[in-house]
């Protein structure tokens, strides 16, 4: 065996270069740690991430982009292929448009087409990047209404008013009629079209049409909806009583659409206002009052309507017969007889 100048066996030797290795290795691991840690504090790091944000029509944007590590680096922000900023410098020619609180995005008054993808970005090697998208919520506006808010169909006719609105989200559309039910005898219809058959005058009315889509107030708009028709006349009483001297008064219910206009006669002669006959009317009631009732003033009466859609009569009698006599009392008497 070679004589050993250090006197050293060789597991002695085998241990000492184990030894020397693993130094080496944490002495390089400390050198990477380092160079790491170097490298970190000089790159630029997002401390923002991207989100989704949803402002109101008219409100003020503000999109964070908060950035550390940014002295030898340019922050921008981009919109599609527009550049709105570089570094602290606005290069959108849009007013409404400003730097606040370091990087962070700032857009006035909200308009729709302000929404989007919004990128903050870092000028590194590989560029760096986070995206906002931004939606405008837009409060609901009607755009249009059939016939303009006012609408006269003839009776029987079929109607079809149709309500188109804006917004976002887009607005749910529903039909009310003002202090009544629909025609189908529901209290509201949610469709854009409102559609009405064989229309009548107890369709007749005003109907609303609303928007709504949660954003601000619903928006409103009416139609008013009259329907033309012939004269339809009923009688409140078909036989009037009275007696000579006395008072009679003949009553029609008139209707109709143009307002028609209303005669009176007695057999086949027309009636003229005089200081015994007096015509009146109140809404829908016309009335024929005779005063100090003579013999020859029974008889048949007849009032007219007429208007643009038709003609309609109906046919009432004064009779100067007593009544038909009412028993008030019960038909079989409470006493007994004595």
């Amino acid at each position: 065996m070679a004589n050993n100048p250090t006197g050293m066996s060789g597991c002695a030797w085998l241990s000492v270069a184990v030894k020397f290795i693993v130094i080496l290795s944490a002495v390089a691991q400390i050198e990477i740690d380092a160079h790491a840690q170097s490298l970190s504090k000089s790159e630029p790091m997002f401390i923002s991430r991207s989100e989704t944000f949803k402002f109101v029509a008219g409100e003020t944007i503000q999109l964070p982009c908060q950035v550390s590590n940014t002295e030898n680096y340019i922050v921008a922000w981009k919109r599609g292929i527009a550049i709105l900023s570089a570094g602290t410098v606005k290069v959108t020619p849009d007013p409404r448009v400003r730097l606040v609180n370091g990087f962070s995005l700032q857009i006035r008054d909200a308009v729709p087409q302000d929404g989007g993808d919004y990128i903050c970005q870092i000028a590194t090697l590989e560029p760096r990047e986070i995206t906002h998208t931004v939606e405008i919520l837009v409060p609901p506006k009607i755009n249009h209404i059939s016939s303009g808010g006012h609408l006269q169909v003839k009776k029987g006719a079929s109607v079809r008013i149709e309500c188109s609105a804006s917004g976002n989200p887009s607005p749910n559309i529903t039909w009310t009629r003002r202090n009544n039910v629909l025609p189908n005898g529901e209290e509201r219809l949610f469709s854009p079209i409102l559609s009405i058959e064989n229309m009548d005058r107890h369709k007749s009315g005003i109907y609303i049409c609303q928007a709504r889509n949660g954003v601000g107030q619903p928006a409103t708009s009416q139609v008013a909806l009259h329907v033309l028709y012939p004269p339809e006349i009923s009688v409140e009483t078909p036989v009037v009583y009275s007696g000579e001297g006395e008072e009679a008064m003949l009553v029609c219910i008139v209707h109709g659409e143009a307002q028609p206009e209303v005669t009176w006669f007695k057999e086949t002669m027309q009636l003229d206002t005089t200081e015994r006959h007096i015509m009146e009317n109140r809404g829908s009631r016309h009335t024929l009052i005779i005063r100090k009732v003579h013999l020859q003033d029974f008889g048949n009466y007849s009032c007219v309507a007429e208007n643009p859609m038709g003609k309609a009569r109906q046919t009432l009698a004064l009779s100067g017969k007593p009544n038909t006599a009412i028993f008030r009392s019960a038909p079989i008497s409470q006493y007994k007889d004595r």
